[in-house]
């Protein structure tokens, strides 16, 4: 994890973001240990925007254009449920159908693992896994969002006590976790230079020899 600044622009060496809530929870935790909270930076409404450079030309993401071009996605709450595991290529194959494959699903998988959509696992390679996941829980990965939209819906609408009280204590106990990506305004490479010096603060080791 390193940033370098060039003139006006900062440029990531690494990863460029950090997951939010609820995957991010321990991340956020040692975030907060070391102040480092307020410099925290989050997506502008620009950044919402997805493109995909496909068949020569830029093509902006969005939901019309993934159902006119790959209309099969809509048949995936009925497809049959696969195998505990399969490679990506055939999760994406089975459920979403050849087009979405072929154009997006590879697309994703060159991004986060630079290639290899027909060897890698779907039950070991996130995001994939959580599909896979879904799929073998639910029976769909459809029913599955559906089935936590509804229970995020609930809880916030009849919310229990519980819920109640635990909500309440962390938000006079600690900063709630962002629920997006976020970055920092010294760039990425801020965390791991912040983390340094607090290990090597005086307080911090005889905090951890004791």
């Amino acid at each position: 994890i390193h940033s370098k600044r060039k003139g006006e622009f900062l440029f990531e060496c690494g990863p460029a973001t950090l997951r939010g809530a609820p995957a991010g929870e321990d991340t956020w935790d040692i975030v907060k240990s070391i102040g480092l909270e307020k410099d925290v930076l989050a997506p502008t409404k620009t950044a919402k925007d997805r493109y995909l450079y496909a068949e020569g030309s830029l093509q902006k993401l969005d939901p019309l254009r993934l159902l006119r071009e790959c209309p099969q996605i809509l048949l995936e709450p009925f497809k049959e449920q696969g195998p505990a595991d399969e490679t990506v290529a055939s999760m994406l194959r089975r459920r979403f159908g050849e087009r979405f494959t072929v154009k997006y699903g590879d697309a994703m998988v060159n991004g986060i693992y630079a290639g290899g959509i027909d060897q890698l696992s779907a039950a070991a390679a996130p995001p994939f896994s959580r599909m896979k996941a879904m799929e073998q829980e639910f029976g769909s990965i459809f029913k599955a969002v559906l089935q936590k939209v509804v229970a995020v819906v609930r809880a916030r609408v009849f919310g229990t006590s519980e819920d109640s009280k635990r909500d309440h204590q962390r938000g006079h106990e600690d900063t709630a976790p962002p629920a997006y990506t976020y970055t920092f305004r010294y760039g990425m490479g801020s965390l791991p230079t912040r983390l340094a010096d607090y290990l090597t603060a005086p307080s911090s080791s005889s905090s951890s020899s004791s």
